[in-house]
């Protein structure tokens, strides 16, 4: 080939610099090509200052790379070109609300059943299965009975109270095997494992595949990790042979646990879903690997907000030593069996722990910022006045709607823990339209029909883990140093929570007072 090149060179008497200079003009122009063409009601058009920028600033900064362009450009919406499609990125509440309040316009199901079907490698009738839409009067469709079931499961209900439970007695086992005297973690992966545990334990039950080889939670964070590299399908068992790898593991122990019959004692979520994917024709092996993502959906974000709000928490100790008061209110020591057991009742936090509701729901507007994808499947008007074109796609970047000092404040851009404390006075008019405001602002859980189903489940994760790692347990730098907030990584496409950029040795120790005291949640409640 380069031999090739050379002679071409030599025998025309071409200049490289002739070439090159062709070449450029021929990017240029496409270009320019990619920015024509658009109707005159659509969003004004963003341009990137040098050729491909927008390309670019996505391969730099990743997730970030929307939120950065839109603290730049203070337009409610606007139109950048990405690859030759339309990309609208809205920043403005009140349209952001007109997008969630038409789903059948602006759908969230196509981008989630292309990515699942490239991460399975589903193709021809299984993709048609996937994506088909619901008949006349809803007749049932695979999408239409998944969405039913998660939904009635996740819900405030019987299934619900049971996911809780086992969370919480999965997590109160790993708490009890802490040395009363002292055990030496690395903070951040002692969580994502701690915490792992307690999701796979409540969706797939006691006998799980990580119950049976602890090593593949590495592997479904590798899986996790290298989730977009293995959607785009680019040589993935070079780009991305971690995911790769752990994904190849983690299908077979799935499909092992299917096989052995595990799945029935399982969630009532699990065992729906499973009866489903039977209907719909889906074979075990494809039923595994679907458990598996649903899996990664039930970690991804709720594990990293754990960790974070319990990092703020520690690196304030007036503030842990208000939120350990107030968690007296729903602490009872009692003997069970002849043990003396400190019992936390997380159904009674919502009601009794004000401030520590109040950071999770900041530790939300601070730390998870996801950028909402929509499609559009056909022309519509929004407002009245801004025309979105079919085959094109919507992004929303929170981390905007949620950073905003005109909907926050001047603090805006810092962690404030009682931002969310109920006032006792009356509120004026001004601060009611200031609140209807914030809530618009506010969608960390998406929202419309899209609004997350496990944002339930995901509240009672991080508020059960929290409260007895700040109630029971005092918790040190190893190099006894002061505790502080490490700094985050860059989030990665598709995460709405970043992760910790590096890790911190700590001693975990019960508390004086409760050695000798088991640890529990109480269960059995809705």
């Amino acid at each position: 080939m380069t031999s090739a090149i050379t002679d071409f060179f030599r025998d025309t008497e071409v200049s490289p610099l002739i070439v090159l200079s062709i070449a450029t003009g021929l990017v240029l122009l496409c270009w320019q090509f990619a920015f024509t063409g658009l109707d005159p009601r659509e969003p004004p058009e963003v341009k990137a200052s040098i050729p491909f920028g927008h390309h670019l600033g996505m391969l730099w900064y990743k997730a970030e790379y929307v939120t950065i362009l839109s603290r730049k450009v203070k337009l409610p919406i606007y139109t950048i070109r990405i690859l030759g499609s339309r990309m609208y990125i809205i920043r403005s509440p009140e349209l952001i609300q007109k997008i969630f309040a038409n789903p059948k316009a602006f759908t969230f199901d196509t981008f989630a059943s292309t990515a699942v079907g490239r991460l399975l490698n589903i193709s021809g009738p299984d993709m048609k299965i996937l994506l088909q839409e619901p008949g006349p009067e809803n007749r049932p469709s695979y999408s239409y009975d998944n969405h039913n079931i998660t939904h009635a499961t996740l819900t405030p209900s019987t299934a619900l109270s049971q996911l809780n439970d086992s969370f919480q007695t999965r997590l109160a086992k790993s708490f009890n095997a802490i040395d009363p005297a002292g055990t030496v973690v690395y903070l951040h992966q002692w969580s994502r494992d701690v915490v792992t545990h307690a999701a796979c334990a409540a969706i797939l039950g006691p006998d799980n595949p990580y119950e049976d080889d602890p090593s593949l939670i590495k592997a479904l964070w590798d899986f996790e990790t290298d989730l977009v590299l293995l959607i785009l399908r680019i040589l993935p068992s070079v780009t991305a042979s971690k995911g790769y790898q752990g994904r190849a593991r983690l299908t077979s122990a799935y499909l092992k646990y299917h096989n052995a019959g595990l799945w029935k004692q399982g969630s009532a979520l699990l065992q729906g879903r499973r009866n489903i994917g039977k209907n719909h024709g889906f074979t075990d092996t494809q039923i595994a690997e679907w458990d598996l993502l649903f899996t990664i959906a039930a970690v991804t974000n709720a594990i990293p907000i754990s960790f974070w709000m319990l990092s703020y928490i520690l690196a304030d100790h007036e503030l842990a030593s208000s939120v350990r008061e107030e968690l007296k209110s729903i602490v009872r020591i009692k003997v069970v069996d002849g043990v003396s057991t400190c019992e936390i009742d997380p159904v009674l936090i919502r009601g009794h722990c004000p401030l520590l509701v109040s950071i999770w729901e900041e530790l939300l507007r601070f730390t998870s910022q996801p950028t909402l994808g929509r499609y559009v499947t056909s022309d519509t008007i929004i407002n009245n006045e801004y025309l979105l074109k079919a085959g094109s796609v919507v992004q929303i970047p929170t981390g905007i709607t949620h950073s905003d000092s005109s909907f926050w404040g001047s603090d805006a851009s810092i962690l404030n823990p009682r931002r969310f404390l109920k006032k006792d006075e009356k509120l004026s008019k001004e601060d009611r339209e200031e609140k209807k405001l914030q809530s618009r602002a506010f969608t960390p859980f998406g929202g419309g029909k899209n609004l997350c189903p496990g944002r339930h489940a995901a509240a009672n994760e991080t508020l059960s883990f929290v409260s007895m790692m700040i109630y029971a347990f005092s918790i040190e730098n190893k190099d006894g140093t002061q505790f502080k907030v490490i700094e985050a990584a860059p989030r990665a496409f598709g995460a709405s929570v970043p992760k910790a950029e590096k890790d911190v040795e700590v001693v975990i120790k019960l508390r004086e007072e409760l050695r000798g005291v088991k640890l529990a949640f109480a269960t059995g409640r809705e």
